[in-house]
């Protein structure tokens, strides 16, 4: 039997990701490090994990005025090649349902993933 998980608690440690820093947070390990600071004093400081106040430092010159960088998000679940499949077919047959558009290639998406390839390519139904 598996082990019962404490309610409210975290579900999977390894993948937890702290609260992010604020922009002024960002600011403040900066500034100590731009005044000489080692980075092992800053974490000290601040309270903060080491790997924080390494990747603040190291991300610095990509971020702008002190907002985040947009993370990639998950991969697309489908091929350019099964795209253009739909979008071959939508474009033949624009009367068809999703789900005469999934079964005529056989491409095994979902509903949802049809109406996403199309919204790309601004078509409506």
């Amino acid at each position: 039997m598996p082990p019962i998980r404490t309610p409210l608690a975290e579900r999977n440690s390894s993948g937890y990701q702290g609260p992010e820093l604020s922009k002024y947070e960002k600011g403040r390990i900066i500034g100590m490090h731009n005044a000489g600071k080692k980075d092992v004093e800053i974490h000290r400081f601040y309270d903060c994990l080491y790997s924080t106040v390494q990747s603040t430092i190291r991300q610095d010159e990509l971020r702008k005025d002190g907002h985040s960088i947009p993370r990639p998000g998950a991969p697309k679940s489908w091929t350019l090649y099964k795209e253009r499949r739909v979008l071959r077919h939508v474009r033949s047959f624009p009367k068809d349902t999703y789900a005469q558009v999934i079964t005529a290639y056989s491409v095994g998406f979902k509903k949802a993933t049809v109406k996403k390839i199309l919204k790309l390519y601004s078509i409506e139904n």
